[in-house]
C-alpha cells in the first residue's frame, strides 16, 4: 500500500517538479514531504485548542478577496488544494473575518479523494483529473480561492485568499484561473502538498513532450 501510495505522490510531483517520477530529486521531495506531513500534523494539534483571539495571532493573511465584493452573495465557494494546514478551513476564514459564520459555504477540492466534472483541466502543462463540482444552484455562491500553508517554524499559518470569477448565467467558476492559483501555491510549497491520488494517467516523463525530445539526443 505504502509503495503505491509513494508511486501516486512520485507521478503527480513529476509535473510539480518538472523531474523524472523515479528521479533522485523527486525521491528527496517524497522523504521531505514525509516529515513535513509529521510536522503540519503536530502542529495542527496544536493549534486546534487555541481561542480565536490567540489564533488571529498566527494568522498571515494575504486577502485579495474584498475588492471584488467575493463574499457578498448569500454563500461562498470555497476552492482550494490539499496542502499545508487546510485542514483547519473553514475556522481561519472565519477568525481572519474573511466569510462570516452565519455565510452558507461550499468547499471544492481540486485534488480531492475523487474527481468531480465533465472534462479533464490541464494542471501543470497536461490534462489532469481534477473536482471541478460545482456549488448547489440554491447558494448562489460567490468564489474564494484560498490555502493555509505553515510558515517556517510552524508557529504561524499563511492564509492567501483570492476572488475567483464565476460564469454570471450557470455561475460555474473558472476553473482555469482557480487551477493557475493551484500550481502556483503547489510550486511555492511541495513539501506540504498532501495529495495522494494520482491526478494523470501517466508520469511526465511519458507524456510532457520535452521529456521525449531529450531522450533522442
Amino acid at each position: 500500500m505504502k509503495n503505491q501510495k509513494n508511486k501516486s505522490i512520485a507521478l503527480n510531483l513529476s509535473y510539480v517538479l518538472h523531474e523524472r517520477s523515479n528521479s533522485d530529486t523527486v525521491a528527496r521531495y517524497i522523504r521531505a514531504r514525509d516529515a513535513e506531513l509529521r510536522r503540519c500534523t503536530k502542529a495542527i494539534r496544536e493549534f486546534g485548542p487555541l481561542s480565536d483571539a490567540e489564533l488571529r495571532n498566527r494568522l498571515i493573511i494575504l486577502d485579495e478577496s474584498a475588492r471584488s465584493g467575493a463574499t457578498g452573495g448569500r454563500g461562498v465557494q470555497i476552492v482550494s488544494v490539499d496542502i499545508g494546514a487546510g485542514e483547519l478551513f473553514p475556522r481561519l476564514l472565519h477568525v481572519a473575518g474573511i466569510v462570516k459564520p452565519e455565510i452558507p459555504t461550499f468547499g471544492c477540492l481540486l485534488d480531492g479523494p475523487t474527481s468531480i466534472g465533465d472534462s479533464a483541466q490541464t494542471f501543470f502543462g497536461a490534462p489532469a483529473q481534477l473536482n471541478t463540482q460545482a456549488s448547489p444552484a440554491e447558494l448562489h455562491a460567490d468564489a474564494l480561492f484560498a490555502t493555509a500553508v505553515f510558515r517556517p517554524g510552524f508557529e504561524s499559518i499563511l492564509l492567501r485568499v483570492t476572488a475567483l470569477e464565476t460564469d454570471a448565467d450557470c455561475g460555474d467558476v473558472n476553473w482555469q484561473s482557480a487551477t493557475r492559483l493551484a500550481e502556483a501555491v503547489i510550486r511555492e510549497f511541495p513539501s506540504q502538498w498532501w495529495c495522494e491520488r494520482p491526478l494523470w494517467q501517466r508520469p511526465a516523463e511519458e507524456t510532457l513532450p520535452e521529456f521525449a525530445s531529450t531522450e533522442t539526443e
